[in-house]
């Protein structure tokens, strides 16, 4: 997967810097983890890890571009399952999904495997979701969330 594929978060890689700038990218429900925002925040790990030249990773929360109020704003609002996105996935992503996995453990795993920096800026409203995304487990050396 490229960087320009994603539809539900924007993936910005700075090649000068080598650091990568990952927003949430759904304003409309507070930037809140659906099904198909978290299989984006996979595949942008997967991404990120997969590249030499990326060397950190910020993730933060985009906000609505008729929004001048700080205090609507919101980096992850939790969880959302809306079951018409599921059901309007084709088979092979459909497959990707494991429903009785409410907490991630697949992006949370791999969010552990990676060795390079990955750094949370909250920039607004922030449960659970995300925020809730682990930091290096014990015995792992380098950055976390």
């Amino acid at each position: 997967m490229n960087a320009k594929e994603f539809k539900n978060i924007i993936y910005d890689k700075d090649d000068e810097t080598g650091v990568v700038l990952v927003s949430i990218n759904r304003p409309e429900i507070k930037n809140a983890l659906s099904i198909l925002v978290l299989l984006d925040l996979y595949r942008a790990a997967e991404l990120f890890d997969g590249d030499d030249t990326a060397l950190a990773m910020i993730v933060t929360g985009a906000n609505a571009a008729d929004n001048h109020d700080p205090t609507r704003e919101a980096f992850s609002s939790g969880g959302y399952f809306n079951p018409a996105e599921l059901e309007s996935l084709d088979e092979k992503t459909r497959a990707e999904f494991d429903l009785t996995d409410i907490a991630q453990k697949k992006l949370c795993l791999k969010l552990w495997q990676i060795n390079k920096p990955i750094i949370a800026a909250i920039n607004g409203l922030a449960i659970g979701g995300f925020l809730g995304s682990p930091g290096r487990p014990p015995g792992k050396t380098g950055s976390g969330i």
